[in-house]
C-alpha cells in the first residue's frame, strides 16, 4: 500500500505548523509536568518540609511521549519511509494513546487516593492554605501541622523546618 503524493504533501504541510506546535506544547507539558512530578517524588523521599502534588501530573510523562511519537509517524510519511515503519511508529502512537487514556480514567484517580492515604502515614497533614498554591488540582503537604499557616509559602516552612 503505498503513499501517495497528496498524502506526502498534506503529512509535509501538516509538520511545518505542526512541529514548532508540538515542540512547545511538549516543552509546557515538561516544565509544568515532568519537572514538578520528579521534584515531589523526591521530596517524598527526602522527608521535606512541605511537599506539593498535583495528581494529573502523572499524565505528562505519556503525553509526551504519544506527541513525540506522532510527530516520528508523521515525519515518516512525509519522507515517505518504508511502510513497516509507518505501520510501527502508528501502532505505537495508538498503544500509547490507549495507556494515556488509561493513566487518566484510572492512574489520577489511584494517585489522588494514594496521596489522601499514604501522605498521613508517612507524617504530613494536607495544607492548602499556603501562598504559592497553584489551582484545585494540586494539594500541598507539611510535616508538621503547626507550619500550615496561611498567607505563608513553602520557603517559609523550609525555614521552620531548618
Amino acid at each position: 500500500m503505498a503513499i501517495s503524493e497528496q498524502e506526502i504533501r498534506k503529512s509535509r504541510k501538516t509538520l511545518l505548523w505542526g512541529f514548532p506546535y508540538t515542540a512547545g506544547t511538549i516543552s509546557l507539558f515538561y516544565f509544568f509536568g515532568v519537572i514538578p512530578l520528579t521534584d515531589s517524588i523526591s521530596e517524598i523521599i527526602h522527608r521535606a518540609p512541605s511537599v506539593r502534588l498535583g495528581s494529573a501530573a502523572i499524565l505528562s510523562p505519556w503525553i509526551i511521549l504519544m506527541l513525540t511519537l506522532a510527530t516520528v509517524a508523521i515525519s515518516l510519511k512525509a519522507i515517505p519511509a518504508p511502510e513497516a515503519w509507518l505501520v510501527f511508529f502508528t501502532r505505537a502512537v495508538e498503544t500509547t494513546a490507549l495507556l494515556g487514556l488509561f493513566m487518566l480514567m484510572i492512574g489520577v484517580p489511584l494517585a489522588t487516593w494514594a496521596q489522601y492515604h499514604f501522605m498521613p502515614e508517612w507524617g504530613y497533614t494536607q495544607c492548602n492554605i499556603l501562598k504559592g498554591h497553584p489551582t484545585l488540582w494540586f494539594n500541598d503537604w507539611v510535616r508538621n501541622p503547626e507550619w500550615c499557616v496561611g498567607g505563608k509559602d513553602r520557603d517559609w516552612v523550609a525555614q521552620q523546618a531548618g
